[in-house]
């Protein structure tokens, strides 16, 4: 049974290349003492069963792990009664729970804690590294004939808040096993698993929906996974109109993987979204807070104002499926985006195709001039950001055959 090497076949532990039996060495061990130091409340229980699959009278039926913040408690149940005084290092009776800390499935020992429940005027556990190594100790205790309890700090293992892969095994030799009855749960890789690590979340949105959308109504793309974990049990995307509204749930979902969720937001609107995840053992991570700003479209901005020859062009690649096209020199194209006081960010989007160059003027005597040789071909562009204290917004053509303008960002960060 290779995934459990651990065990010993003799005696208790062995050291220097020799056998030291388990009465002398308990006798050493249950006088030594381990402090254990507090740690959050963190609540856990699962179940693991295993057929009547073994001759011995330790044959065990199944195995209750409950934790309550650092303390394990195991309930081991066998198939069959048995007294605890029959359980003896010596005649290699006891049983055995290791923890795999590491979780290298290639490590040749696999476990890094061995902890033995035995009977010496009571039954104990002892703890050790697996090897010769002592670790921690303490009492179990047997309520029913079928079933013994194992108290164990994790902080003594140096298990607590680090995942960890765990196995029981009951050891028994003698009448109907004259060479050793062993078995275990479970009897196959994987090992029950305790997670201490919350799902992983990866979100990265747009700042711009513009960027990756031609409407108000955008997919939110992010993945939620829970590698080597438990698996993830559930994740919720929360969202806040920013300034209008407080916290929802816009979308909720129990796989993992990357996700696509439609976003049905509104023109002019600031969103902040985030998303939390929970996996199968209740660890809950929240990812990082996104900011997503919905642009108005080039028809429906605040305060807009054409004069010359600005005509509306259908464009299916474009926001909203228009552009505003400013075909000649004495065009211009104006509009309302936050306020002086506020300062707020604008963008002015459009196609970074053409070459022509054009003047947006704020506040009267402001103005700044862009070439479309500095905007990278393609729809959807920012063609000129900034974050100064204006109001009304105007934009003209100054050389060039046309341009076009797509969408205006309006945000107070």
């Amino acid at each position: 049974m290779p995934i459990y090497r651990a065990l010993p076949e003799s005696g208790f532990l062995s050291a220097g290349g020799g056998p030291v039996y388990a009465r002398r060495t308990v006798v050493l061990l249950i006088s030594l003492c381990v402090l254990l130091t507090a740690a959050p409340a963190l609540a856990f229980s699962e179940t693991v069963n295993d057929g009547n699959d073994s001759r011995s009278p330790l044959d065990v039926a199944a195995v209750e792990r409950t934790d309550t913040g650092p303390k394990m408690r195991f309930e081991i149940t066998t198939w069959n009664t048995f007294r605890a005084s029959r359980l003896d290092i010596d005649k290699l009776r006891y049983f055995w729970i290791g923890f795999d800390r590491d979780r290298r499935q290639a490590d040749a020992t696999r476990f890094e804690y061995c902890v033995f429940v035995f009977f010496q005027g009571r039954l104990r556990w002892v703890a050790t590294n697996c090897g010769n190594q002592f670790v921690a100790q303490g009492f179990a205790s047997k309520p029913a004939a079928k079933k013994i309890v194992v108290p164990i700090s994790m902080v003594a293992l140096d298990i607590y808040l680090r995942d960890h892969e765990w196995a029981v095994l009951s050891s028994w030799k003698g009448t109907p096993c004259n060479s050793r009855c062993v078995d275990a749960i479970p009897n196959t890789l994987p090992l029950p698993l305790r997670d201490f690590t919350p799902p992983k979340i990866v979100f990265t949105a747009p700042r711009l929906v513009s960027t990756g959308s031609t409407s108000s109504t955008f997919p939110v793309q992010f993945s939620v996974t829970d590698p080597r974990g438990s698996g993830v049990a559930d994740w919720d995307l929360h969202s806040m109109h920013v300034g209008f509204g407080s916290w929802e749930v816009a979308a909720s979902g129990s796989s993992g993987g990357n996700q696509s969720v439609p976003f049905d937001g509104e023109e002019g609107a600031t969103y902040d979204l985030f998303v939390t995840a929970t996996d199968e053992q209740g660890n809950e991570r929240e990812g990082p807070m996104r900011r997503v700003i919905v642009p108005y479209d080039d028809d429906t901005v605040p305060g807009l104002v054409i004069s010359g020859t600005v005509g509306s062009q259908a464009d299916a690649t474009a926001y909203g499926g228009t552009l505003s096209v400013l075909s000649d020199t004495d065009s211009s194209y104006s509009f309302f985006a936050g306020s002086p006081q506020d300062c707020p960010s604008i963008w002015l989007i459009g196609p970074g195709t053409g070459d022509w160059t054009i003047r947006i003027s704020w506040n009267v005597t402001q103005e700044a001039t862009v070439s479309a040789a500095d905007i990278p071909d393609g729809p959807r562009k920012v063609l000129w950001t900034t974050s100064s204290c204006g109001f009304q917004y105007t934009v003209e053509l100054v050389s060039g055959a046309s341009v076009a303008i797509d969408a205006i960002g309006d945000a107070v960060e």
